[in-house]
């Protein structure tokens, strides 16, 4: 799945949504969350977490981060 098809965008219904992450053996602790851009709400439900094998591709959480810094004056307000 593309990062443009993973985006939610504007007033939607409930949707299924997933991440697939490699976690370190030695990790304490998992935290799960999500963090909306702008305004608005999120809202979580049956958040799971399940053990998958080397099959299952690793979602690239890092593509849609800027390359640079950006809004560094806050003139488009903070998130």
């Amino acid at each position: 799945m593309s990062k443009r098809e993973r985006r939610i965008v504007g007033t939607v219904g409930w949707r299924v949504h997933s991440v697939t992450l490699d976690i370190p053996e030695e990790s304490a602790y998992i935290s799960i969350g999500a963090v909306p851009q702008r305004a608005g709400q999120i809202w979580l439900d049956d958040v799971r977490l399940n053990v998958v094998d080397d099959s299952v591709t690793v979602t690239d959480i890092f593509s849609n981060l800027p390359r640079r810094p950006v809004n560094l004056d806050f003139e488009e307000g903070t998130y």
